[in-house]
């Protein structure tokens, strides 16, 4: 009998069975998928609606598990939400899942993939990636631009104290946060600010934040060309059209930021002009069929590309990564932050008294970011407001590049990877009562958990080699930015509202579903002390010289229009020359600081021919030099017509060092040009609304100066206050 045919049947059958074996090992089984998908959209139906998508996927982990699949048209994706199925994904795996899916959202806004955070995984990208973290964001780096992070912080306390006194202590802090966050990315990167008034640069301002806000809004949209090829063209949710606005709309305020700036990042890098072309390689600017820029430009793209002496920079996309990013969620966890200690009045008085400690209730030196390290409180605050309001509640999909396996289900090649980090921060295997604000637990049983991700247990900038880069300037401007108001202010509900609403709203960064507003008053002497000193001296002179009240008071009436309705505005104390001259007299006949903060030389040097050793303190006498005969005549009388006539030039920033009211060189008060506006504003709208006279029975006002740093004076100032203007004037809001 011939046995070779059936041998060669038994060996292709146990071939067969071998390589069978071997696929489906390799394949194997793929993540459960929830039921009630859909021909064409697949789940797409179940991820609708108003309830945020973060909580809807967190309610399917709850019925599928840690891992399940979920379709999306006709794309597919896994959705992780525990410590062990995320470990493995950004450890395991992380070179399999290290790209990004292409999306309308990275075409139209992210220029291509010109900014890193949206790119796939290409050598452009990782030229990007090291340019940003190892020249952009190094330590080294954000610790040279610590005193451009501090300046700006400064100026925002002032204008939110001013703030505070023009809306009755009532304000919208969320706001507040968005322009100081706006402020400070603009400021490291492009070296310029942004102010909120009526001008055109503020209006141009508020264009910004506008874009800002639509770009997170359109980047967290599910866009169904996403998931549906070839129906782009339909845009049937309008969503594509409105990313090409705005992806140029961001993209020329972008560009314009670091046009005036004529500097990358203040002063780090010296930048030239290139054009990057992509399509066809015609010279274009990005545009769109909705904007006709002639018949020889193309819809395609064209991005600033600025250039250090160390490496290429691409401006256009990484820097609105950088701004819009960074600004974006650095205000939702401020105002999440400020919502939850205010729900938590204990935890909100426990920071301020770290702060107290640390620093010295009433002294007048401001937290500094190097003291932050030492508050142990506000970084756990910081920590469990990150946890529980992850500023990416959904981390920015990946996709995986090659076959790969989790937690022992196939994954295969171009998968989308959905990282629910809001549900794994509220897991109660890792976090005990994990839905309550106990910053505690970041001081005890979890003190060694951090925000980088290492435990794979707080993912708020995610984890792996798609983490956030920014995640050191992000947790430096939290607490700086924190620290500073709680110092500052006392925070207060407002009245007849029980508890803060903390719904979420929809969007990238997890917004809150309402603005944020709340009762701010000074809790420090420093920058109102001397305001209100200055303010009550400038009555007690006007008082005392009846003539100068008169003066100036008619001097706003012609102005504005005697008996009008129409307030004084900021823009008009430009115009009211004895106004400012009132003011200026009475900073030199008392100056808010008489003895200037003292400083210390830290070098050996010469002084008008005599040697100062190293260490000696200085001590600047400014009253004395404010009353110089040799300067001003008549310097001890108020005569505020000096400084229209032969002082006309000499003003309030030293320059001349002749009127020190605010120092002068590199320690001079960052906020003098804040403190001058509400000088001038207060005053005007006080003696344009209100006649002023001396107590009956009082001649003159006692100026005696009482002990203070800021010069108070010794007796309280009470004057006959009477209205000098029809009762609507006052009734206007």
């Amino acid at each position: 009998m011939d046995f070779v045919p059936l041998l060669q049947a038994a060996g292709i059958l146990v071939a067969l069975l071998v390589l069978s074996k071997i696929w489906m090992s390799k394949t194997g089984t793929q993540a459960p998928e929830p039921k009630g998908a859909w021909p064409i959209i697949g789940h797409l139906h179940l991820l609708a609606g108003q309830t945020p998508l973060f909580r809807t996927l967190a309610a399917m982990a709850d019925r599928h598990g840690p891992i399940f699949t979920i379709r999306l048209g006709f794309r597919r994706a896994i959705v992780v939400s525990s410590k062990e199925t995320i470990t493995e994904c950004f450890s395991v795996n992380d070179r399999a899942f290290m790209s990004r899916p292409q999306t309308a959202a990275l075409k139209y806004m992210g220029y291509n993939g010109a900014g890193s955070a949206l790119g796939p995984s290409d050598d452009y990208w990782r030229e990007l990636r090291k340019v940003t973290t190892q020249h952009l964001l190094t330590n080294r780096h954000l610790e040279s631009l610590k005193h451009v992070r501090a300046l700006e912080v400064d100026l925002s306390i002032k204008e939110l104290h001013l703030l505070s006194i023009k809306n009755e202590c009532k304000v919208k802090v969320s706001e507040w946060f968005r322009q100081v966050t706006l402020n400070l990315m603009l400021r490291v990167i492009a070296g310029k600010r942004y102010n909120c008034g009526d001008n055109e640069r503020d209006k141009e301002a508020r264009q910004f934040a506008r874009t800002m806000d639509e770009f997170m809004y359109l980047a967290g949209v599910s866009e169904c060309s996403d998931v549906i090829p070839g129906i782009e063209w339909l845009d049937l949710q309008g969503n594509v059209k409105a990313m090409k606005r705005n992806g140029y709309g961001s993209w020329c305020v972008s560009a314009n930021v670091v046009f005036r700036s004529g500097r990358f990042d203040g002063g780090s890098f010296n930048c030239v002009l290139r054009l990057r072309v992509f399509g066809n390689g015609s010279l274009s600017v990005w545009a769109s069929g909705c904007f006709d820029f002639g018949s020889k430009l193309q819809p395609w793209v064209c991005l600033y590309e600025w250039c250090s002496a160390i490496e290429s920079v691409k401006f256009g996309g990484r820097g609105q990564t950088l701004i819009l990013g960074g600004s974006d969620t650095t205000t939702a966890t401020l105002t999440w932050a400020i919502s939850l200690l205010l729900n938590h009045p204990t935890a909100l008085k426990t920071v301020q008294q770290e702060i107290d400690m640390y620093i010295g209730h009433g002294k007048l030196r401001r937290v500094d970011e190097s003291d932050t390290k030492n508050l142990v409180y506000l970084q756990a605050i910081i920590k469990e407001t990150l946890r529980l309001y992850p500023s990416g509640p959904l981390s920015i999909p990946r996709e995986s590049i090659q076959d790969c396996h989790v937690s022992g289900y196939y994954v295969p090649k171009g998968t989308r990877l959905i990282v629910n980090i809001w549900k794994l921060h509220r897991d109660p295997r890792l976090w005990a009562d994990p839905n309550e604000f106990r910053p505690e637990r970041f001081l005890t049983s979890q003190a060694e958990v951090d925000l980088r991700g290492r435990q794979f247990e707080l993912l708020p900038f995610s984890a792996g080699r798609r983490s956030c880069p920014g995640s050191t300037l992000a947790y430096q401007m939290l607490h700086l930015i924190l620290a500073r108001l709680l110092q500052g202010f006392n925070l207060a509900i407002l009245p007849g509202n029980g508890k803060v609403d903390m719904s979420e709203g929809l969007g990238l960064s997890l917004p809150k579903a309402t603005p944020l507003e709340v009762l701010v008053t000074p809790r420090l002497p420093s920058g109102s002390d001397t305001t209100t000193a200055t303010l009550t001296w400038a009555i007690s002179l006007l008082l005392n010289h009846p003539t100068a009240l008169k003066t100036v008071q008619q001097e706003i009436d012609m102005y504005i229009g005697h008996g009008k309705l129409r307030r004084v505005d900021e823009s008009d104390t430009k115009n009211l020359v004895y106004l400012q001259a009132i003011v200026k007299e009475t900073l030199r006949l008392y100056p808010p600081g008489p003895l200037s903060i003292p400083r210390e030389s830290v070098q050996d040097c010469h002084v008008s021919g005599y040697y100062v050793p190293k260490g000696t303190r200085l001590i600047v006498n400014i009253w004395k030099l404010h009353r110089d005969p040799c300067l001003s005549t008549e310097p001890d009388e108020f005569r505020p017509k000096r400084f229209l006539t032969w002082q006309a030039k000499s003003n309030l920033k030293g320059q001349q060092f002749e009127l020190l009211p605010f120092g002068a060189g590199r320690r001079s008060c960052p906020g003098n040009t804040l403190t001058y506006q509400m000088l001038h504003l207060i005053l005007a709208r006080l003696l344009q609304g209100f006649n002023l006279a001396i107590l009956p029975g009082n001649e003159e006002v006692d100026m005696s100066e009482g002990l203070g740093l800021s010069l108070p004076k010794a007796t309280p100032l009470e004057v006959l206050v009477t209205p000098r203007l029809p009762s609507e004037f006052y009734d206007q809001p």
